[in-house]
């Protein structure tokens, strides 16, 4: 088993200087890939999870795959409201069932510089993936993000 991991950031006055979510997300998981240890880990990779942002990309995990050279990888997408534990979860236990060997989980926001762009008049160019197909699967919240039960104790503050 090998797992990687990594985070990308970035921060500039200026929205030309630096890159959309797209392209953070897809140095971050390059950066995991190399923390992995394993030389071209990702090509391998099956599944491709994007928690999903506030960014308008039709199918980022598709972007990601086909950034690291993993074209056959399915894609997940799952929407804001979705807890980000059951990402790892999904993924893991998709590997102890024997139905994956290789996953990423991954996200990102480029809000700084999407800010800086309103500010300055001048936003700065963002992947277009429009014709892009759908992701394999979009996943979405079932159910309460936080139980009555915690609610009724106030429970719903870290």
């Amino acid at each position: 088993m090998c797992i990687g991991a990594a985070l990308v950031s970035q921060r500039s006055d200026d929205p030309d200087a630096g890159v959309d979510a797209a392209r953070l997300i897809v140095d971050a998981v390059r950066a995991a890939g190399r923390d992995t240890g394993v030389s071209n880990a990702l090509a391998g990779v099956q599944l491709v999870a994007v928690a999903g942002g506030s960014w308008t990309y039709r199918n980022a995990p598709r972007l990601v795959a086909q950034a690291i050279g993993a074209t056959g990888a399915r894609t997940h997408l799952i929407v804001p409201g979705v807890l980000q534990s059951g990402l790892f979860d999904r993924a893991l236990s998709a590997i102890a069932r024997g139905q994956l060997d290789l996953a990423i989980v991954c996200g990102g926001e480029a809000k700084w510089r999407e800010l800086r762009g309103h500010i300055t008049g001048a936003p700065g160019t963002v992947t277009d993936d429009a014709d892009a197909p759908l992701p394999d699967e979009v996943v979405q919240r079932h159910g309460h993000l936080i139980s009555p039960q915690e609610i009724a104790r106030r429970m719903y503050d870290a």
